[in-house]
């Protein structure tokens, strides 16, 4: 009586061919969950600093600056840093002695555009939890996909929420429900 001892090489080969298959099948899946729980961990840790920022000008009773640079100096639009600081020079910039917090973004090539109602490139959470500035800060990806844009907003109370998806397409919409802007 004859035993099998192992696969043949087709045996092999197809078995081979079959997982490579598969592979390729389900990693562009893969990456593209990958790259959405970044972005959604990303913008988690904003919409706690935002929370962070309103709690301590109310629990200190003063004036509590948030603004997002690329270079220690607020901007419009950045990619590095969000800050949290008290203004106790007035310049409207965080200086050193002056940061409360901040956090490091690794978005690569993407980038967050400040959108505030005065068009400032930062907004004050005063002592009573409220803002000088309602506004938005929107994540844009460089590849502009509308399903990777991401939204956290503000109130003219101070509270902050996360973007909706009120159509159910897969796309994060403004209040107006139009699809948000990255570029200008």
């Amino acid at each position: 009586m004859k035993t099998h001892q192992g696969f043949t090489l087709l045996e092999l080969l197809i078995t081979l061919s079959l997982s490579a298959l598969l592979i390729s099948l389900t990693i562009p899946s893969f990456t593209k969950t990958i790259q959405k729980h970044h972005i959604d961990s990303n913008m988690s840790k904003m919409h706690k600093f935002l929370n962070y920022a309103r709690s301590y000008a109310l629990d200190q009773n003063t004036d509590v600056h948030i603004c997002g640079s690329n270079d220690s100096v607020c901007a419009k639009e950045w990619s590095n840093t969000l800050f949290i600081f008290v203004d106790k020079n007035n310049n409207n910039e965080p200086d050193e002695e002056e940061i409360l917090k901040k956090y490091s973004f690794d978005l690569e090539l993407d980038y967050i555009k400040s959108r505030l109602a005065t068009g400032s490139k930062y907004t004050v959470f005063k002592p009573q939890g409220n803002v000088s500035w309602t506004g938005s800060f929107i994540y844009c990806p460089n590849d502009n996909k509308e399903e990777n844009f991401r939204r956290v907003t503000w109130n003219r109370v101070g509270r902050s929420y996360r973007g909706r998806d009120t159509n159910g397409d897969g796309i994060i919409e403004d209040r107006n429900g139009e699809v948000l802007a990255c570029r200008n």
